[in-house]
Formats: C-alpha cells, structure tokens, sequence
C-alpha cells in the first residue's frame, strides 16, 4: 500500500536487501509506465558502491574509522569502458584537501558557506556536493545522541547498516566472524545498477542477487 500511494505522487520507494556481505539498497522512482530503479550496495566493513548510469562512471567509497569520532573517507572513481576526468569529479563533490589530504573546507572555517550566495543562487551556500554533506554530518558533534532522531521512511539505509555493524559487533564479542557468507563469492565481481524497468516490475528479478550471496 505505502509503495501504491508513494508511486502515485512520484516519490523515491526504497527497499533493503539483506546479504551475505551487508545489503543492498534498491531505490525505486515512477515515471509514467517505467520506473527508474537505483541499486545500491553496502559492503562490510565500511564500503559502499553508488548506482550510477550504465556507462557513466562509478563510484566506489571506503569509511576507514579513525578512532572513535572520526574517520577517513576515501572516494574511488572508475569507468570500465573509458577514462575519467578525475579533475572534474573533485570540483563537483569538493574534495579540496591541503598536502596533508586534510580537508579546505571544514568546521574551523564553516565551510566556507557563502551567504550572498545563499540569496541568489545556492539553497545552501555551500560549494560540492561532499562538502555539503560533511557540513550535515560534522556539525552534529562528534558522537550525537541518536535518542534525539527522528527516522523516516528515506532512512532506510541508516537502520539497515546500523542493523549489520551491531550484528557484526555482537558476532565478534562472541568469538565468531563478522559475516558468515561473503567468502562463498568473489566482492570484486559486485556492482551497482541503474536501470529503467516497468512500473509493476520486480527489481530484485530485473538485477538478481548472485545466488552465493543470498542469506538462507
């Protein structure tokens, strides 16, 4: 019903898959008759790969924990078919970091939010699209206290990686390993999709789980 009703107003539908090696994410948008389908996927311990256009470059993240508040992000662009512009992809995301690969643009000077341009051009103020969410993410504190949250729907994501790190957690204080699946098959042959499939379409059939990944 919930998927009925947002489809009728042409809002994003997600769903989690649970799997050997953490989940994905499949992100369902109407259009007309089709629907635009993003698959994404979460790899343990601290990856994630970003659904991109088929032939378009790819997007790869590794969230390396630093410590106990911090961590190192890293983002790895690749395309299979042709070279990348690596120059443009820093200035559209931000990554502007010193000799010391620490960032620019950071909490000290607020991101270098410009105000007049908050007026007339930019919601935000803020220039990249990973410097925006960092603004997000870093002015929370450094350990924020999740009581005070209020979930929804579009934080589908947030509920399903929590789920597998305390999962992982406990597994590990137990004595046992982490995941018990992912060995059965090889991660580098993992991708994520982006396609365009009928409204009524399933998009678990249309972007099938390997079989040696699926929890049983």
């Amino acid at each position: 019903a919930e998927s009925s009703c947002l489809r009728s107003i042409g809002l994003e539908h997600l769903e989690i898959e649970y799997t050997g090696y953490g989940y994905r994410i499949g992100a369902m948008t109407p259009e007309g008759e089709q629907q635009s389908v993003r698959v994404s996927q979460v790899i343990l311990p601290c990856y994630t790969y970003v659904a991109e256009a088929r032939g378009g470059d790819i997007l790869f993240h590794a969230w390396v924990p630093r410590d106990d508040s911090s961590c190192w992000t890293w983002d790895i662009w690749f395309n299979e078919q042709k070279p990348i512009d690596a120059h443009e992809h820093m200035n559209r995301r931000g990554v502007w970091v010193d000799e010391n690969f620490r960032k620019l643009r950071n909490l000290d000077n607020e991101w270098m939010q410009d105000r007049e341009a908050m007026r007339n051009k930019s919601f935000s103020g803020i220039y990249g699209i990973l410097t925006q969410d960092q603004a997000i993410q870093e002015s929370m504190g450094p350990v924020y206290d999740r009581g005070r949250e209020h979930l929804g729907t579009t934080d589908l994501g947030v509920l399903a990686l929590r789920k597998v790190l305390l999962e992982a957690v406990q597994a590990v204080a137990s004595g046992d390993e982490p995941t018990t699946r992912a060995s059965r098959g090889r991660l580098d042959g993992l991708r994520s999709e982006q396609l365009t499939i009928p409204v009524d379409a399933s998009w678990r059939e249309a972007c099938p789980l390997p079989s040696e990944f699926a929890l049983t």
